[in-house]
């Protein structure tokens, strides 16, 4: 009996779990813009907490956000006006480029024999590369069009994205001063007799959000600085536009350094040769392996306790339903879930027995001796 009511309650939660994520998908196409501005609000109320915290020992929290804020724009304003330019620069240069790059690529595909390396793939993929470089080639060399074409909806879309921003920091700063009143109010809704549960719980998901969110922006920034860094020092055209994109989409774990490294290592391929190309794809696994066993292992490991591979699910699952702000928020939403799996089903002894007892996958001679030591461990009180 004990156990068919565990049963219903796992397929309970289940359903629950279900209905919640249908009821968020639902609200969530119908508010897309806000609770996107309200999320980016809540990750970097996350990102700037620390320094606030700090600051507030010396003087007032609001003046402390405000000095956080000062010294925030001051580093874009920095930032953008010594990148801008190169930027833009790089980024005109790339879309009248690409049509040549697309050219040789369709012909090194045909042709492989100068490249050892194109030379092993496969017919098959060669032909899709070779069909779909030219259609990226396309849209990119396109965007300067359309961007002159609608000078008036980039005007506003501009004008709208600086907007936004001001909220963002608005909301970001009533975030952090009403902090302590919003978990009062939180904490009044709970009854009495849960309400230490709650707050370990609640610390619990702090920790997770919090050391995710802190951690991939400066993993973002090292490998961002990095990748530059290398581009340059091979004479990779566009390095620094490259080493953005390469930072900015390494914030989506795994999937993200391969998205930044593909450009990169065809672009040198095709204008610098292919044993610089091969030196720039080597460098950059470097990095992101040093990334992967000494950087990241505290970020996601530690700060969300969940595996590489529920990660790479909860990516996918993000960016079907919310794209790529959906995968930035999958792993920390995959953490807390963690939590609360930890909280409803502890670790239990006798299961950690049973497959430490168990022999591996595939092995047949001692699958007899396992099943009567796990059912002799069953079977104890």
């Amino acid at each position: 009996m004990q156990r068919v009511t565990y049963y219903l309650q796992i397929v309970g939660i289940l359903v629950g779990i279900g209905i919640l994520i249908w009821m968020i998908s639902t609200v969530l196409d119908r508010v897309n813009l806000v609770i996107t501005i309200l999320l980016v609000a809540v990750l970097f109320s996350y990102l700037i907490y620390p320094a606030v915290k700090q600051l507030s020992t010396r003087m007032s929290r609001t003046l402390a956000i405000l000095v956080v804020y000062v010294g925030f724009i001051l580093a874009l304003v920095l930032i953008g006006a010594y990148l801008a330019p190169t930027i833009a620069e790089e980024s005109v240069q790339i879309s009248k480029a690409y049509p040549n790059i697309a050219r040789q690529v369709e012909v090194q595909m045909a042709n492989p024999k100068g490249s050892p390396l194109l030379a092993r793939l496969p017919p098959r993929v060669r032909a899709m590369i070779a069909d779909n470089v030219p259609k990226a080639g396309a849209y990119i060399g396109g965007l300067a069009g359309a961007m002159g074409a609608h000078i008036f909806k980039f005007i506003s879309g501009a004008v709208q994205a600086v907007v936004e921003f001001f909220v963002i920091l608005i909301l970001a700063f009533f975030f952090i001063t009403d902090i302590e009143r919003i978990q009062r109010t939180a904490l009044g809704m709970v009854p009495s007799r849960h309400r230490a549960a709650a707050i370990s719980f609640a610390v619990e998901c702090d920790a997770v959000i919090g050391g995710f969110v802190r951690g991939q922006a400066i993993l973002a920034l090292i490998i961002a600085v990095a990748t530059t860094i290398i581009l340059l020092a091979t004479q990779v055209p566009y390095a620094v536009l490259l080493g953005l994109i390469t930072g900015v989409a390494s914030v989506i774990p795994y999937v993200g350094p391969i998205v930044g490294m593909v450009p990169a290592f065809f672009i040198a391929l095709f204008t610098i040769g292919f044993a610089r190309a091969l030196i720039v794809l080597a460098l950059f696994i470097l990095i992101f392996e040093l990334e992967g066993h000494l950087i990241a292992p505290f970020v996601v490991a530690k700060s969300v306790g969940v595996s590489p591979l529920v990660v790479l699910i909860a990516l996918l699952v993000g960016a079907e339903a919310y794209g790529i702000l959906g995968m930035v928020i999958a792993i920390p939403i995959v953490g807390i879930i963690r939590v609360v799996q930890l909280r409803l089903f502890p670790p239990d002894p006798q299961v950690e027995a049973l497959l430490t007892s168990a022999p591996a996958l595939g092995n047949a001679q001692l699958a007899g001796d396992a099943v009567a030591q796990s059912e002799a461990l069953v079977e104890q009180p």
